[in-house]
């Protein structure tokens, strides 16, 4: 008998519709939920509880795609990315910061259609999260 877990990495969910995630044109699949009103934790969370991560952009050109397609589907506000500069990304190496960094503790957001991430505190809470799929369930 396989275990839920088991079952579900041998599940595959075209275009990742039955989750609510949509293709941005990269071969990769991501959840834009808004109207959330959570901290960076809680929106970490959940996007577990629905087989995916916070958005953690792998290229510049993976955040651009991400970034125009909010700009297509006017899907506004400031959304959670799973960007922590105290944890998980030390330093620029996509540019897409145009601000210095300050000492603590700060968790990543996409605002709007800016160029560009923002760092807030990571209990705050915003508009939405932008989820990714994880690749085992596409």
């Amino acid at each position: 008998m396989l275990s839920v877990s088991q079952s579900l990495s041998l599940c595959v969910f075209p275009e990742g519709a039955s989750l609510g995630y949509v293709g941005v044109g990269n071969g990769h699949f991501y959840k834009f939920v808004t109207g959330g009103g959570n901290s960076w934790q809680e929106s970490a969370a959940e996007c577990d509880l629905a087989f995916g991560s916070l958005f953690v952009p792998e290229s510049f050109a993976e955040f651009e795609a991400v970034r125009a397609y909010r700009d297509r589907n006017s899907l506004g506000g400031t959304l959670w990315v799973g960007l922590r500069y105290d944890v998980n990304y030390p330093v620029d190496i996509h540019r897409i910061e145009t601000h210095n960094r300050e000492d603590g503790v700060f968790c990543a957001t996409m605002v709007d259609s800016k160029d560009h991430i923002d760092y807030s505190d990571c209990g705050a809470s915003f508009d939405g999260k932008i989820c990714k799929l994880d690749p085992k369930f596409v």
